[in-house]
């Protein structure tokens, strides 16, 4: 359709800025030794001329290609807890930038879940690398791409405004499940120094995003009451000597605590054992069954 609406096919090559034989290979689908990877903006002329929208080009798109990195996702890209996990861990210990983008963590089960979570997103396997006391994990282009098209925020974070993306607060009670959960894993803390026992999450911004961090915290703070845990004001935490503010919930109340253990929990076992005995200790302390 797209050579009969160009006239020839030597006009189709000037339109696509290719070659005929490049033409040849996106006619039959590649050749026998490999398969053909074609530009997204070339696909998008080609949408144009043919006539064919590209929602119909994606349902024949098996993998996307960044440089050497073959991504072997399906399109399109529909919303699921994984995709909502990998957001979370971006807005937490990750590092959204092109092709520097990767993430870190202490914790064995949170570098796993994020490998499980691209692996099943984008069909890659990544190798941890152990550095700074911890484990690395770098991302693909063409994967730290697609998420911050998604919400993922790219940059640095404390400089960065964030809100959490309409499809994850909308999204079904699992998909806000893990988004919530791997969040939690990052950036919340379980205190139990008597008298304080209590779950915290707490962010850092620069101080002219103060009222973008409250109004963030103020949407985690709704997602949570959705599950029936009920959680403090959003409180001043801390000024760091960076010029950056703290702000922060708790969450402290032996019902909601049971609730959050219930309902969301943690991937890391280090928080969950610090989860399970801080349960313990307030049903010793108050004499709760």
């Amino acid at each position: 359709m797209a050579r009969e609406k160009c006239g020839s096919v030597g006009e189709l090559c000037k339109e696509l800025s290719c070659t005929r034989s490049n033409v040849f290979i996106m006619q039959n689908g590649g050749n026998k030794k490999k398969r053909m990877f074609i530009d997204v903006h070339r696909l998008k002329k080609l949408s144009r001329l043919s006539g064919v929208a590209l929602t119909e080009f994606e349902k024949n798109v098996v993998g996307m290609k960044s440089r050497k990195t073959v991504l072997g996702l399906k399109l399109p890209i529909g919303s699921s807890p994984n995709l909502a996990s990998l957001i979370a861990h971006f807005m937490g210990d990750g590092h959204l930038n092109g092709r520097h983008s990767s993430y870190f963590n202490q914790s064995t089960e949170l570098i796993q879940d994020v490998k499980d979570s691209s692996n099943a997103i984008f069909g890659i396997d990544m190798s941890e690398n152990e550095c700074k006391g911890g484990y690395e994990l770098y991302f693909p282009t063409g994967a730290a791409k697609i998420l911050a098209l998604v919400g993922g925020v790219e940059g640095s974070k404390v400089s960065t405004g964030m809100e959490v993306p309409g499809w994850i607060i909308n999204g079904n009670v699992e998909i806000r499940r893990r988004f919530l959960q791997s969040f939690f894993d990052d950036e919340g803390s379980v205190i139990m120094n008597y008298p304080r026992r209590y779950i915290v999450f707490n962010l850092s911004k620069s101080k002219e995003l103060i009222q973008n961090n409250k109004r963030f915290l103020g949407s985690l703070k709704e997602m949570l009451a959705e599950f029936g845990i009920e959680t403090t004001k959003i409180s001043d935490w801390a000024e760091n000597d960076s010029g950056t503010v703290e702000h922060a919930f708790l969450i402290s109340k032996f019902e909601s605590i049971s609730r959050y253990a219930k309902e969301i929990g943690f991937k890391s076992k280090e928080k969950n054992k610090k989860l399970e005995s801080l349960i313990a200790s307030y049903k010793r302390f108050k004499g709760v069954k």
